[in-house]
């Protein structure tokens, strides 16, 4: 679907798309399929899932390639090495994950990190693995990290090995790049859930002017909020869910240590918490337990949608109190949004691909 465009569509072309878009949308029901389905019709089934499971030994690999990111204009001095990352040991959310085997924090590289203090830290917990779930331009001001190789998932690209990370420091420490916040999914997820009326005045207004489309569109996140946008993560984000879920579990299942981030630590990355405890037989109670131990961070994190939204100078702006935080309710409603389109955790999980199998391996990975 095009989005932001500026060039107006002849009239004789506009009057037939209208009326077929005027048709309701289908009802957000729960899939009946349990295979995997994308969201995108140019994502194949190949594309997304393995046609085998790797093996990965804690072992060092072989890949000396130096990947770094880019170097920062402005580096202040080092605060407290974790509390300012929002960096915790999965194990402290009750004994669903053996501890010292997943990390969830804030981005490692961020600016106000002195460089090498994120370095240091990864090289005290032993971690050969970090997940970055973030939109590329909020990568410009990190700091430099080194790694032995980058991967970087892109849609509809084939999928990166899920097994480039190993023991033995930056030499073999992998970074693989998921963003999990790209414009595209996050439109396209949004203009499922608002009404056919609604639908139509976005896209009349995305042919003739892409500003008032805009408006249109933070209009509409703001009703939404954080829970809104987390469970269009949860039903638009799918191949990007699976891929990390599975990198996360071939990894732990070498015995390398992963830590998965965001610019925050909150929201994607609270996100992917979730998921992985519930894989791991963690309760609920567990699992919102871990997620508001980041509240009180007053900041926001949209990745490309705050971008997109700063993009115009006049109109409505993103309502920043909707989504700051990390509130109980937010993290009980996603919970509650899988199940009750999903059927279970464990139907979401089956229809992204990271099925039974996966979970009894990185269970027993994970706990060991």
């Amino acid at each position: 679907m095009a989005c932001f465009t500026r060039s107006p569509l002849p009239p004789f072309l506009l009057v037939p798309l209208l009326l077929a878009l005027a048709t309701p949308a289908a009802s957000y029901a729960p899939p009946t399929k349990p295979a995997f389905a994308s969201p995108f019709p140019a994502l194949s089934l190949s594309s997304c899932l393995p046609l085998s499971r790797p093996r990965i030994s804690a072992s060092p690999v072989s890949s000396t390639t130096a990947c770094q990111a880019s170097p920062s204009s402005s580096v202040s001095t080092n605060p407290p090495p974790e509390a300012d990352l929002n960096f915790r040991d999965l194990s402290d959310a009750g004994g669903a994950c053996g501890p010292g085997k997943l990390f969830r924090t804030a981005n490692l590289m961020a600016s106000y990190k002195a460089e090498g203090a994120s370095e240091e830290l990864c090289e005290g917990v032993g971690i050969g693995c970090v997940i970055d779930l973030r939109s590329k331009d909020e990568m410009k001001k990190d700091v430099p990290m080194p790694f032995a190789v980058t991967h970087t998932f892109r849609r509809p690209a084939r999928e990166p090995p899920l097994d480039a990370g190993g023991a033995g420091g930056a030499a073999h420490r992998a970074r693989y790049i998921v963003p999990m916040l790209e414009r595209g999914p996050i439109f396209e997820g949004m203009m499922k859930r608002i009404p056919p009326k609604d639908k139509l005045a976005m896209l009349f207004w995305g042919l003739f002017n892409g500003d008032k489309q805009q408006e249109l569109f933070i209009g509409k996140m703001n009703e939404g909020g954080l829970l809104g946008l987390s469970e269009i993560i949860i039903d638009e984000c799918q191949p990007e869910v699976s891929y990390v879920l599975r990198v996360i579990a071939t990894h732990v299942e070498g015995g390398v240590p992963v830590a998965f981030q965001c610019r925050l630590g909150k929201d994607r990355t609270g996100i992917v918490a979730a998921l992985l405890l519930l894989a791991l037989g963690a309760s609920d109670e567990q699992v919102i337990n871990d997620y508001v131990k980041s509240h009180g961070r007053d900041q926001i994190a949209l990745g490309a949608v705050e971008r997109e939204a700063e993009r115009i100078k006049t109109g409505p702006r993103l309502d920043r109190r909707v989504f700051q935080g990390a509130k109980v309710e937010t993290m009980e409603g996603v919970i509650a949004h899988i199940r009750e389109k999903y059927g279970s955790i464990e139907g979401y999980l089956d229809r992204i691909g990271f099925d039974q199998k996966w979970r009894d391996d990185l269970r027993r990975a994970a706990k060991q």
